[in-house]
């Protein structure tokens, strides 16, 4: 498939043509019961990251920081994941089908019924869970790399590593729980779609509309100097700006490792 083929409003859409690409590992034969034990090592852990992280801070701003919200999606993919997994490896669901399994009837049936959905060798309308899961599976990598890079450069400062205060919370919410992603993401072939950025782009103006609400409700901006809204509005709108642009960045290189594994899946 051509590059260019990426930016089709039909892109937009969920559709696929295996769903054991969301579930089973896709190198060195590995069962897919060992993806499924990792997701829930992983699930556990980032559920007790949240408990500890809201009992250590113990303050009614935690819900605002971009970090805590990181928390959150990663939390919610890997129980979503963990769910997909355990259903179609455990409940011996039927192998999924690819479009060489379904009858060319049935799709040319689809195809006339829905005229727009495209070519019939571009995939297959998903179940909802499954579709859910690479919808989290996107804003959540989207969001949480762009968190890191943003957190590492913009609020912690240079002069804030002699000071001893990188405590074990800070470094797992800034880049303990973004290890396990990639961990995961180099297992799984989650397919990334370059358009699927859009409902990665929602949900960060979403956040900035939170920020901004809290920051005239409190007079408390969420991060001094970066997102204050009463007294620096203009540099809040470069920010935002400037983290749309590392989404649109941060998509197309998710995009190019997803080739990247199909090739060598292929090969």
């Amino acid at each position: 498939m051509s590059f260019k083929a990426e930016f089709k409003l039909e892109k937009l859409k969920f559709k696929h043509d295996s769903i054991e690409d969301f579930y089973t590992l896709r190198c060195c034969g590995i069962p897919a019961r060992v993806l499924w034990l990792i997701r829930l090592v992983f699930t556990l852990y980032t559920i007790a990251s949240i408990i500890f992280s809201i009992a250590f801070y113990n303050d009614q701003k935690w819900i605002v920081f971009l970090t805590n919200w990181g928390l959150i999606l990663s939390t919610v993919y890997f129980i979503t994941a963990l769910a997909v997994s355990g259903y179609y490896i455990f409940r011996n669901a039927p192998e999924p089908m690819t479009n060489s399994d379904i009858p060319m009837y049935t799709l040319e049936k689809d195809h006339q019924q829905n005229p727009s959905s495209g070519d019939l060798n571009e995939g297959r309308l998903l179940p909802f869970p499954i579709k859910f899961l690479w919808f989290w599976h996107h804003i959540t990598y989207g969001i949480v790399t762009t968190l890191i890079i943003l957190y590492w450069t913009l609020v912690r400062q240079p002069k804030h590593f002699s000071t001893g205060d990188l405590t074990f919370s800070y470094i797992n919410d800034h880049g303990g729980i973004f290890l396990l992603l990639c961990i995961d993401f180099s297992f799984c072939l989650i397919p990334f779609r370059i358009l699927h950025v859009i409902y990665t782009l929602v949900v960060c103006i979403l956040y900035a509309v939170v920020t901004v609400i809290y920051n005239f409700a409190t007079d408390d901006p969420v991060y001094e100097g970066v997102l204050d809204w009463q007294n620096k509005a203009g540099w809040g709108v470069i920010y935002i700006l400037g983290a749309i642009v590392l989404l649109f960045i941060l998509q197309l290189i998710y995009f190019g490792f997803y080739r990247l594994k199909l090739r060598l899946k292929n090969d």
